[in-house]
């Protein structure tokens, strides 16, 4: 298990540098995948004229554009919630970039009290992302916030 609390202060620390919020999700990309367990697929999908658009990322080529709404990222920012699938497989409105994904995190990220971004975390394993990664995760969101 990672060390949470030096996780949230290394990221803190790193992120305080970056010139633009590309840099920003980048470096918090990078350093993310390289921190969690589980985790084949990582990155940000930023919100622009009603679209998601794919920011930077860790892991095989992903789709590119999602509309609102559709699969966990546009429902995560359509509705502004964290979205958690435990079985893609089960999921109607699931979105699949790669066969091999079993289950998927998404938490939005804000900027000026609005949804600008979605991270999104992809595992091979059904059921990893807990009601534990969902909190930690919500903590980083929260320090990459700060940063855009």
């Amino acid at each position: 298990m990672t060390d949470q609390k030096w996780m949230v202060a290394a990221m803190d620390s790193l992120l305080q540098d970056c010139p633009d919020d590309i840099s920003v999700l980048a470096n918090a990309c990078a350093f993310l995948f390289s921190e969690m367990e589980e985790v084949n697929w990582l990155g940000f999908y930023r919100v622009h004229q009603n679209q998601l658009y794919l920011g930077p990322f860790q892991g095989l080529p992903a789709c590119t554009t999602i509309a609102m709404g559709k699969g966990a990222c546009g429902r995560a920012a359509l509705h502004d919630q964290v979205v958690v699938l435990d079985d893609v497989r089960l999921e109607e409105n699931y979105i699949a970039c790669h066969e091999e994904t079993r289950a998927e995190m998404v938490i939005p990220l804000h900027k000026a009290n609005r949804v600008v971004a979605v991270l999104d975390m992809d595992s091979l394993r059904v059921g990893r992302f807990q009601t534990e990664d969902q909190l930690f995760i919500t903590e980083i969101a929260k320090i990459i916030e700060k940063y855009l």
